[in-house]
């Protein structure tokens, strides 16, 4: 790519400024490459793209190389893709995360989503503000060598069982109860045990 390629946006932007530094009209280009004035005016407006054999015939007339032309065209065309791209990378994404299909079937997730409402959702039923990251799910587990990590299948249902528990009515963790309640429990079993032995007595 030459210099002045790299200030080029497009390739009507390239001819453009060639043509402004020969001083040629539009209608001078056309005849020098045997074109119509309107076919040069729709490549200089981004109307129409640039074919090889047009890349040959610029190449000649300005002394660039056709590959310039060529180049120039694809990278121009692809920038004018890049949304729908990025939809179907976030799609991909979305899909390598977790389960979709199978999480709107147990209606987990809502079916007939948007790709942007099936975002948000997942944000919330992952509880993260990332879904790129490697979001941490709070348990402690243990996995073999083979497989360290959970799977997405195993996420979906780690997270299902997280939130699940969040909705019942239970007091909150406090450590400091913690010793009572085992002295209750020792309470229990044995009371417990000592029924059972009753009923054989």
């Amino acid at each position: 790519m030459t210099e002045i390629q790299a200030r080029i946006q497009s390739p009507g932007d390239l001819l453009r400024k060639l043509l402004s530094e020969k001083k040629w009209t539009q209608e001078d280009l056309a005849g020098i490459i045997n074109r119509s004035r309107q076919s040069v005016s729709d490549i200089i407006s981004g109307r129409s793209g640039i074919t090889p054999e047009t890349a040959i015939s610029l190449a000649a007339a300005f002394g660039n190389k056709p590959m310039d032309w060529w180049l120039l065209e694809g990278e121009y065309r692809i920038t004018q893709l890049e949304p729908s791209t990025t939809e179907i990378g976030k799609r991909s994404t979305i899909l390598d995360i977790a389960p979709i299909r199978d999480m709107q079937k147990r209606g987990w997730l809502s079916q007939g989503a948007s790709l942007n409402e099936t975002e948000q959702e997942l944000k919330m039923f992952f509880g993260t503000d990332d879904l790129d990251s490697d979001f941490n799910i709070p348990i402690s587990y243990h996995r073999n060598l083979k497989q360290p990590q959970l799977n997405k299948s195993e996420k979906a249902w780690t997270m299902r069982a997280i939130n699940l528990a969040k909705m019942l009515p239970v007091p909150a963790y406090q450590e400091a109860k913690l010793e009572s309640l085992q002295k209750a429990l020792r309470n229990t079993a044995a009371k417990s045990l000592t029924n059972l032995v009753g009923t054989f007595i």
